[in-house]
């Protein structure tokens, strides 16, 4: 069985843009695998970045609610309504503030 010369090279053209494509599809799958696990990286980085912050917090938590209720002690005031200027220095009862 014999095709004519120009069915040949029809068939020779299409055959490569065919296989062009599926390499397309190929190479568009294989970077979509890449930036997924790339994200999945990524994404697990700043997991265990937020972990590590979140245990520094909780030991800075610590020491600062014992450092305000030791001043809160000292100046005989609920710890939870009370506010220190770090400039002045002055402790107030911010049940004391004037609303107005």
């Amino acid at each position: 069985m014999k095709c004519t010369r120009e069915e040949a090279l029809r068939f020779a053209a299409l055959d490569a843009e065919y296989r062009l494509k599926l390499q397309v599809v190929q190479t568009l799958e294989v970077q979509g695998d890449n930036a997924r696990m790339q994200y999945e990286a990524i994404c697990r980085k700043r997991a265990e970045e937020k972990t590590s912050a979140m245990r520094e917090a909780e030991r800075f938590r610590g020491e600062y609610e014992a450092l305000v209720r030791q001043i809160a002690q000292a100046h005989n005031l609920d710890p939870r309504k009370m506010t220190i200027d770090p400039e002045t220095c002055v402790v107030r009862d911010l049940r004391d503030a004037n609303p107005g």
